[in-house]
């Protein structure tokens, strides 16, 4: 492998669904985005909805390079970084509709005050759909 190349894996419950090897990726992080590239410091950060980019090679240029994430972990070593997610989705394959509808659902299980509704779950939903919502717009050339 190349001194400026490094693996990255995306492992979700139905197995690894992404394993290469590249030059750059951004993740969203609790503390903000990370930048890595090839001989990162060790670490493990917890992943938020948000755009998980990856920079191609020339090998792969035709791929997807930004995803959505909804959430995880990433373990991040010097000649690799593996994400642990729930799934990953393409930004060209976000139906704008259905985001705009889960955040609606989620914004009207926030307002629910009867005691029924889990209000850490709901709020999850909530920021999992604006970020969908958001990269979608964004790759549309909208703002919201």
């Amino acid at each position: 492998m190349s001194s400026n190349l490094f693996t990255v894996s995306v492992i979700t419950p139905v197995g690894s669904v992404l394993l290469e090897e590249t030059e750059f990726i951004q993740l969203p992080t609790t503390t903000g985005e990370i930048g890595i590239l090839a001989s990162h410091s060790s670490e493990i950060v917890l992943l938020i909805p948000g755009k998980f980019h990856i920079q191609r090679n020339q090998k792969t240029a035709n791929a997807p390079e930004d995803y959505f994430l909804p959430a995880g972990i990433a373990y991040i070593a010097p000649e690799s970084v593996s994400v642990i997610t729930d799934y990953v989705e393409p930004v060209l394959e976000i139906d704008t509709k259905r985001a705009q509808i889960a955040q609606a659902r989620a914004i009207k299980r926030l307002n629910q005050t009867n005691g029924t509704i889990n209000q850490a779950r709901a709020q999850a939903a909530h920021d999992r759909a604006v970020a969908r919502l958001e990269l979608a717009l964004d790759l549309a050339g909208l703002t919201r």
